[in-house]
């Protein structure tokens, strides 16, 4: 039997790990692709058994009857092992390097970069590697169609080329002038505002300041008249207090003048009677009492005697005394 290539299962070089045998196709004897199995479990490619059965009706393995309608899908597990086995890609020898999952195998040949394809230009045809087709195309191909242009437009051409770096560069240091203009603007701005907000943060510093000293002037100056009413509360309390000890004082005084008359006798010399031949020996007359004291300096000094009382041996001669000193 004949077969293509990309008909049969997977070469096994391909792998990244060594596949069992267990899953290989009994047919190809490669991997499994698209696995398939007859009645008794036995596994193969779908592409070969079909292939094996257009020209017999047994299985390669039992040797049971087999046709195309009694083919079985291998168990989803024996497909799940094998879509996720990692392969090299089928243009590795093209030098492709990717690797990727045989689940995901067909989407990535089917844009592969690495895959062939034949230049379009008429008279070549050279394979090539499908990203590399454009380039060939353009640049390297000998058979590519060249445009031939004339002088005048090729100067237009040269012209419009210098026109636009011109533009370009033109372009480009305007932007960075405005740029420059915008960030210095910025900047200014930036610094007015800081400036701007400096002032107004002292200016509600002052004004907080103020309020708090004037508010603690308040306090001051209630606390100082508390202070000076207290002050002057204590003060008319003792000048009340003084006064009534004053009175007090005074009026001890007076009844004490009253009971107890305190004198000093200054001058003497007459309004006196004599009741015996001693002139030291003097008695008092009560008309004469107002004479008596008269010149006589009244003080509060300690009692001599007893004007309403008898008469004593000490008053006697205390009295005698005065008058001695009197006379001389």
């Amino acid at each position: 039997m004949a077969y293509s290539k990309h008909e049969l299962g997977y070469e096994e070089n391909r792998f990244e790990i060594v596949v069992s045998q267990k899953f290989h196709c009994s047919v190809c004897f490669l991997v499994l692709k698209d696995p398939v199995m007859c009645k008794n479990e036995h596994y193969y490619c779908s592409c070969c058994i079909k292939k094996h059965l257009e020209n017999s009706s047994f299985c390669p393995t039992c040797r049971e009857s087999l046709t195309i309608d009694k083919i079985k899908p291998a168990p989803r597990i024996v497909n799940e092992y094998i879509s996720e086995l990692n392969i090299h890609c089928d243009f590795q020898p093209r030098g492709c390097p990717e690797m990727v999952q045989v689940g995901h195998l067909k989407r990535h040949v089917a844009c592969c970069g690495f895959s062939p394809v034949q230049c379009s230009n008429d008279g070549c045809n050279v394979l090539l590697n499908a990203r590399d087709k454009l380039h060939h195309e353009a640049e390297v191909c000998d058979f590519r169609k060249l445009t031939c242009h004339d002088c005048s437009q090729l100067k237009n051409e040269v012209k419009e080329g210098i026109k636009n770096e011109m533009n370009s560069e033109i372009t480009n240091e305007v932007k960075n002038e405005i740029q420059v203009m915008l960030e210095n603007k910025m900047k200014n701005i930036v610094k007015k505002e800081v400036k701007d907000m400096k002032v107004e943060v002292m200016s509600e510093i002052k004004i907080m300041l103020k309020n708090e000293m004037k508010g603690i002037k308040e306090e001051l100056k209630g606390e100082i008249k508390e202070v000076v009413k207290n002050a002057m509360r204590d003060t008319m309390v003792s000048k009340k207090s003084l006064e009534v000890e004053t009175k007090e004082c005074e009026k001890i005084a007076q009844t004490s003048c009253a009971s107890n008359t305190i004198f000093t006798p200054a001058r003497c010399a007459g309004n006196l009677l004599t009741t015996s031949d001693d002139p030291l020996d003097v008695n008092f007359r009560p008309s004469s009492v107002s004479s008596l004291f008269t010149g006589c300096h009244i003080t509060e000094q300690p009692v001599l005697f007893n004007l309403g009382a008898a008469k004593t041996t000490s008053s006697n001669k205390v009295y005698k005394k005065a008058l001695r000193r009197n006379r001389r």
